[in-house]
């Protein structure tokens, strides 16, 4: 008998099976202790070739068919860092077969980058010779500090101090060359605002505060007369500010009426709506 022999598929990966088929004599047995029958199905572990023997009337002959076992490719995927910061971006990269397949719709490549927005396990597919394998690789996505800063007081007069004070991270740096720490002391010369970066597991923010600057105001005094008779009177008037405070029990307001008995300095303060005072003296 003319003997045939076919495997469907020829090729397969390792661990898959293939039906090989006899044909052209009544009965037919297999070599690899695989029995008889004109269909058998077989799952070899390497590149093997079977032989048929086909029997008619008697008589016999044989073929061979050869199954192809392709290996299953060792896929890697790593990524470069494992670990970011919320909206920074990490490369994944995958090796060990010809063409690989990405989970999460990013589409093909040996090589990807992403941006996650939480902690998130990608899955590759890489391919050889029709074979695949799959491996994984996780992204650690650390949140952002929520960074607080405040100053106390916000608003000062010129040449006092405010001590500002950041929150939310583990370590802080502060702008204007303020260095390190979680609380400064400052005297700003003019209103000023300052940026903290607070960072936490290698992730910054920033926030900032403003400390305003009220100016000292420019207090004047004058009286008239400057010059009396015992016995007579003079006004006093202050300017530059909003509240006055004279000396000597005079109490306050901007002008006051005196009748020194002797010759006498007076001294009044002034204060401004911001809180901030000067003096100024006058002499009758």
């Amino acid at each position: 008998p003319t003997v045939t022999a076919s495997a469907s598929p020829t090729s397969v990966c390792a661990g898959a099976s293939s039906k090989l088929t006899a044909g052209g004599a009544s009965t037919y047995t297999w070599s690899h202790s695989l029995g008889s029958g004109s269909s058998i199905t077989v799952t070899p572990s390497s590149t093997t070739t079977y032989t048929v023997t086909g029997t008619t009337a008697g008589c016999s002959n044989t073929a061979t068919v050869t199954v192809t076992v392709n290996s299953i490719p060792t896929v890697t995927a790593s990524a470069s860092p494992t670990s970011v910061c919320a909206g920074a971006s990490s490369k994944l990269t995958a090796g060990g077969a010809s063409t690989y397949n990405w989970s999460h719709s990013l589409g093909s490549g040996s090589s990807i980058t992403v941006t996650p927005s939480t902690t998130t396990t990608y899955t590759v597919t890489g391919t050889t010779a029709g074979c695949s394998n799959t491996a994984t690789v996780k992204v650690t996505v650390n949140p952002l500090p929520t960074v607080t800063a405040s100053a106390s007081p916000t608003s000062v007069c010129y040449g006092e101090s405010s001590i500002l004070t950041a929150g939310g991270a583990s370590t802080y740096t502060w702008s204007h060359s303020l260095g390190s720490g979680s609380s400064k002391t400052v005297i700003p010369a003019s209103t000023t605002t300052y940026t903290v970066t607070g960072t936490t597991a290698g992730c910054s923010n920033t926030a900032t505060v403003t400390v305003t600057v009220n100016s000292i105001p420019t207090v004047t005094a004058s009286a008239s007369p400057t010059s009396v008779c015992a016995g007579a009177s003079s006004t006093l008037t202050a300017g530059g500010a909003s509240t006055y405070t004279w000396s000597h029990s005079l109490g306050a307001g901007s002008s006051i009426t005196v009748t020194p008995s002797s010759t006498t300095t007076y001294t009044v303060t002034g204060t401004s709506a911001a809180g901030c005072t000067n003096t100024t003296s006058v002499t009758v």
